[in-house]
This record gives C-alpha cells, structure tokens and sequence, in this order.
C-alpha cells in the first residue's frame, strides 16, 4: 500500500505544481506590458497611491481565555479547536488592480487553531479562474481515555502478558451464570486506573484545487481536484453476547473489547471538464478518478482477558465466546472508481426543450483478504488462521453503473406545459461469488458451515457465500400545468416505476403513482393548495429467504398501496405599519394496504 500511496502523492502533487505554475503564468503574461494609464502613472510619481488603492488586506489578532466545566467537556471541543492565549483568528488581502481584469484573493481563518481554513483564488475575469482551499477538522472524542491496549505498529494492539494471564485467572469458565466474578471486575479496574491516559482524537485535512479556461466565448474546459486526508485515533467497538435463561426471562452477558483504532486514509479525485455552449444548445463532457487508500489493511488485538485461546462451550457455541487470546477486524479496503458523463440541452420549436444526461462508473478493489480468524479454538476442520486456507485469496470485486436521465419539456401555450422525463440507472456487481466453507461467528468464537435461521424452511439452511446483488431501476413520467387562471392552476401528473432485482425477495416489481392538485391564490397574500395522490406497487412475485420472517414482507418490495391528501394554505395581513403572517397545514391523510 506504501508504494500505491507514493505514486498517488507524486501525481496529487504534479497536479498542484502544474496548475499553479499555469496560474502564475497567465498573470504574469497580462501584468509584463502596463497599460498607457499605468505608464503615465509611473512617470507622474503616483503608483504608489495607486497600489494602496488596489491593495486590501484584513488581519485579526487577539487572545481569549476559557474555562469549561461539566460531565464531557470534550463536547465544547469536538469539531473545533478553542485555545488559551495568543490568537490569530482571520486575515485575508485583495488585489485587483483597477481598470485590469485580473484579480488576486486570500483568506485564512482560525490559523493559530486546529479547525484551519485557507483560500485563494485567482485570474481574469471572464477568461480563466484558479481556486484552491485548505481545509482542517479535528475530530475530539475523549480526553483522559485510559485503555490495557498499547500500539505496537500500524493497526496492531497488545496488552502485557502477565496482564492477561492475571484477569484470565479470575475469568473462569461460566455456563449459563449470570453472576460476574467480584475480583475480575476489581482488578479489571485496577489495570484501568492505572494505563497511561491520552486524549482520543483524528484530524481531517482537505485539499480542493478547480480551475476553469474559457478558451472562447462558446468553449470552456477545466479541473477540479480534491484530496481528503485522515489521521488519528477513532473508537472501535468490537464484542458479542451470551443469551442467559433466568426464571423471569432471558438476560445476556456481554464480551466487549473497545479499540483506540489507529487511522490513516487517503481520498483523491480528480476531474476534467469541457464544454461547448450557445444560446440553443450546449454539450458538456467531464471525466472523474477517485482513488482510496487504507495504510490499515486490518486491526489485531490482544483479548485483555485472554492469554490462551479456549473454545466455546454449549449447544452451538452458546457460552464462554470471545475466549480468544488475538482478535482481527478488517479495514476498509483500497478502492478505486472512474466515470464518465456527458449532458446536453437543445431549445426545440413552440417554446420547447430538450436536455439529458448519460453517465457511466466503475468501481473496483481487490485487497487481499484476511485470515478466517486468529483463534484457534472455533472448532473449524481446517486452519483458520493460515490465509492459504482461503478459496481466494481477494474479491477482485467490480460494479458499473450506467445513468440516463432525458427531460422534454414543451409550452405550445402561455397557459398549458407539458412535461415529460425517462430516468434509467443500472447498478451491475460483475464480482463472481465465492462458496466459503464456513465463517467464524459469534465474533470468531464458533465455526459455522451454514446459516439455519429461526424462521427457516426446515432442510434449506444457507451457505456462506457472497451474492453479488445487481438491480436496474427505470422511472417514466409526464405532467400537465394548466393556468386556468391567473390565480388557479391546476397539475395533473402520472409516473411509472420499475424495479428488477437479483439476489433480492422480489425479482421485479412495477409502481404507478398518480397526482392531481389544485393551487388557488384569490388575494396577494393569501394561497391555499390541495394534493391527492395515489400509489400501487405490485411485485410479480416475493420469495421468501431463509432467515425472513415468514409472516414479514421487506418495506421495499412488498406489495402496497397508497392514499395521500395533503392540503395547506398561508396569508399575511397588514394593516398601517404592523402585519402578521398566518399559515395553515393540515395533517397529511394517509392510508397504506401492504399484503404478501
């Protein structure tokens, strides 16, 4: 990942570099020959006034003094840095020469902080423009966070042998007990009490560079880049249950260990835009790359309360989980996506236009996969912990999406518009599944081969494999606006949508959706409108997975029916030099019918 992040930095930085040094270029070909008033300004001995006059500049300096008191204080400071002492809280200057198209403007704000914000910007005016932003955010969750668990390198976390020994001593195997043993819960503390404490924070910094060239008046390109990095420390929670029958019901126990998990992220994007526009039709291309690197390909941990690994004990691994000595949680992995999109309009005859957009994406990462576990207790009949035993050794996953949007809109009339919209978007996951012989469940405690949910059908239990789910959703629609008056109009309009699924309940389903309103306005300040609407959505057919519910529907599949009436009205009345505003809504009336 260390090369990868290199090659990302070099060519993030040649961009800066190349844009900048074009930026400089550009100013300094429009300010190499003065203009006849500026000569005639040098030679009379008033630049200098002059140069004051198109010289703006604002500083802020000063000093504060807090004091904070309460249960978090950590919350004053969460998304924002506030200092004791010396502050610089804002300066910023302005250049623009008068009479002369360019312009020069800079601004930062809070520089002494760590919530920083720089900006400048740059250029002609109607022919090119160069903007940059910085941008720091800090990210406060605790001060004084106390934890048995030591970094001992990017994403790993040990505890003191003799630490876990110790606490696994007084750890003693329970089976269906809900009582927790005193001295585990003494000394437990006093480990806690006695960790080195520092404060849990991360830090956001973003780069955002765009520039825009009018290369005539009708064409145009440019370039946005945009580079987020992360870093710090944030909170992550890790652990499971034990469910425990008592003679009032069930009550659980619960395993948890809390990671002060070390981040370090990049997100870089780029695009590069052009375009051709006049006053009946325009076109418009743009090209985008995004690109995210994880320096943490996973977390292992050290299990405070273990020092040897244990297996699970009861029907399925009911009791004594995470008795493990090292955990594993996977990270978020590198990925990369690229797309394309083209948008154009046409102006049509009798006050008529049409406009639509067709996009394309592609998404795609293959990091390589971690071990089943690190617990070698699951009861699994091969090696969990040897990454070898994998069936791959990545996803080597890929998804492309494809947009279409087209929208006619016509007026034949002053007082009749029509509108009419087709909107398409395919999401295709062309990842291959991979059939795992098992996974570790119960956060790595049990091995599982299968998944027999509790609402099953008996003899389908489910295998542990990845289903990459696709779906394509179509929307086609019109409108009517009719001005029957200046004051009354009325909208009538119908859309359809179509879902197509795979991997989901409902391989297909159609919606229609009808709308009619009203909007009256008898006076100036007083309107009032009324809206109904009616939906019917219908899947071909629902079938039922092995985990679901058999009495349960998905809200986004199943069948259902809608019956909307919305109305609201407002006013203001004035008399002499008071007025008051009255406004009324009524509850929004709805019945819904949902069946299997």
């Amino acid at each position: 990942m260390s090369t990868k992040r290199s090659k990302i930095d070099r060519i993030f930085t040649g961009l800066v570099l190349v844009s900048l040094t074009l930026f400089c270029s550009l100013v300094s070909a429009q300010t190499q020959t003065p203009s006849p008033a500026a000569t005639k300004d040098q030679t009379s001995g008033g630049s200098d006034t002059e140069t004051q006059k198109d010289f703006k500049y604002v500083l802020e300096i000063g000093g504060q003094y807090r004091d904070v008191n309460g249960e978090r204080p950590s919350k004053f400071e969460e998304y924002k840095s506030v200092r004791n002492g010396f502050l610089f809280r804002r300066g910023s200057f302005e250049y623009n020469p008068e009479g002369s198209p360019t312009f020069l403007n800079f601004a930062a704000r809070n520089v002494s902080e760590r919530d920083q914000q720089y900006y400048i910007e740059g250029g002609q005016f109607g022919r090119f423009r160069l903007k940059g932003t910085w941008d720091s955010q800090p990210h406060l969750y605790a001060r004084g966070v106390a934890s048995l668990l030591g970094g001992a390198g990017p994403g790993i976390y040990t505890v003191a042998d003799s630490v876990q020994a110790d606490l696994q001593a007084l750890d003693p195997p329970m089976a269906g007990t809900t009582v927790p043993n005193p001295a585990l819960i003494a000394a437990t503390k006093s480990y806690v009490n006695s960790a080195t404490r520092f404060d849990l924070r991360s830090q956001r910094q973003t780069l955002s560079v765009d520039g825009r060239y009018n290369v005539t008046s009708n064409f145009y390109v440019g370039f946005r880049v945009f580079d987020t990095k992360r870093f710090g420390q944030r909170p992550l929670g890790t652990g499971t249950y034990e469910r425990i029958g008592t003679s009032i019901g069930d009550t659980f126990r619960v395993h948890s260990v809390e990671l002060p998990a070390e981040i370090d992220q990049r997100t870089t994007n780029f695009a590069f835009v052009a375009g051709y526009l006049t006053k009946d039709w325009g076109v418009n291309f743009e090209y985008t790359y995004s690109n995210f690197s994880n320096d943490i390909n996973s977390y292992v941990y050290d299990n405070p309360f273990r020092l040897t690994d244990q297996a699970t004990t009861g029907t399925g691994g009911a009791f004594n989980r995470m008795a493990f000595a090292r955990g594993l949680h996977g990270a978020m992995p590198d990925n990369e996506a690229q797309g394309i999109m083209i948008t154009g309009f046409v102006n049509l005859p009798l006050d008529s236009r049409w406009a639509g957009a067709f996009g394309w994406q592609r998404w795609s990462q293959n990091d390589p996969f971690v071990p089943y576990t690190l617990n070698t207790q699951t009861g699994a009949p091969l090696n969990v912990t040897d990454p070898a035993n994998l069936p791959e050794d990545s996803l080597n996953g890929e998804i492309e999406n494809i947009t279409v949007d087209q929208l006619f809109t016509t007026r034949p009339w002053s007082n009749l518009t029509f509108n009419a919209r087709y909107k398409a978007y395919r999401e295709h996951n062309n990842t291959e599944p991979i059939l795992f012989p098992g996974y570790a469940a119960f956060l790595e405690a049990w091995w599982r081969p299968s998944i027999q949910g509790s609402y099953s059908l008996p003899g389908q239990p489910k295998p542990i494999e990845n289903e990459p789910a696709s779906y394509t959703r179509q929307r086609a629609g019109g409108e009517v606006i009719w001005e029957i008056f200046s004051n009354l109009r009325w909208k009538g309009e119908f859309e359809w949508e179509r879902w197509d699924r795979t991997h989901r309940q409902a391989d297909q389903t159609n919606e229609q959706k009808y709308i009619t309103s009203v909007m009256w306005k008898p006076f100036k300040k007083l309107k009032t409108d009324l809206d109904y609407r009616y939906q019917v959505r219908t899947p071909d057919a629902y079938i039922v997975g092995p985990l679901e519910n058999q009495q349960l529907r998905m809200f986004d599949q199943a069948k259902r029916i809608r019956h909307d009436v919305k109305s609201n009205g407002s006013g203001q009345l004035r008399r002499r030099s008071a007025s008051r505003a009255i406004s009324c809504t009524s509850p929004t009336i709805t019945t819904r019918t949902s069946t299997g």
